[in-house]
């Protein structure tokens, strides 16, 4: 399994750079195809959009501690992971077939 880090630099949006991330050579990596389509689907975020996903997925963060962090309740971070991870799931496999 492919080890991805998202690259920690500013885009110059002040959102972690989950778009730009770096990982292992691509030949020996059978899933580097998925994990391009997939970095290039999260450049096409809002800096707000991949500061949750940097704060649940790579921080670790609960929806509650994301809401806390950005005065936003639970519920509305819920709902919007479901809304980026949709739209990533539908820009990935577009992108794939």
């Amino acid at each position: 399994m492919p080890t991805l880090t998202p690259a920690h630099h500013d885009d110059g949006d002040g959102a972690p750079g989950l778009g730009r991330a770096r990982f292992g050579p691509a030949a020996a990596d059978p899933h580097a195809a998925v994990t391009a389509l997939l970095s290039a689907a999260c450049r096409t975020l809002s800096a707000d959009d991949r500061r949750i996903l940097y704060l649940r997925f790579h921080s670790g963060r609960t929806p509650r501690e994301i809401g806390a962090e950005l005065g936003v309740t639970e519920v509305q971070v819920s709902r919007q992971l479901v809304r980026i991870l949709r739209r990533l799931r539908t820009s990935v496999g577009e992108a794939a077939a």
